[in-house]
């Protein structure tokens, strides 16, 4: 009986919910999920209407991926090859905003 009792005790351990990685070490941080997430909302809304302002976000969200130690490396490569891209479409904006040194 007693050794029923200690094999039931440990299946009951196993099968509770621990918290994740990033969770654990990273209390500060927001999950590499969240980050994603609000990446595809930001790039979602550049697709209807392109704003540097919204590109200058959606760079920031990749540099956070992209040194995110939570992150997937697959998913801290793919924002750093993306970054390049965007760096681009935020200073699109740049080069338009009138000159406030005009006299």
């Amino acid at each position: 009986m007693r050794i029923e009792a200690k094999v039931n005790t440990q299946l009951n351990n196993n099968m509770k919910p621990k918290a994740t990685p990033t969770e654990a070490e990273y209390p500060n941080t927001s999950r590499p999920e969240v980050v994603l997430a609000g990446l595809i909302i930001m790039m979602n809304g550049y697709r209807n209407q392109a704003c540097p302002h919204v590109a200058d976000c959606v760079l920031k969200q990749l540099n956070c991926l992209a040194s995110h130690a939570g992150a997937d490396p697959l998913l801290r490569n793919l924002a750093c090859e993306l970054k390049s891209e965007w760096c681009a479409l935020a200073r699109i904006g740049e080069d338009t905003t009138p000159n406030q040194t005009q006299n």
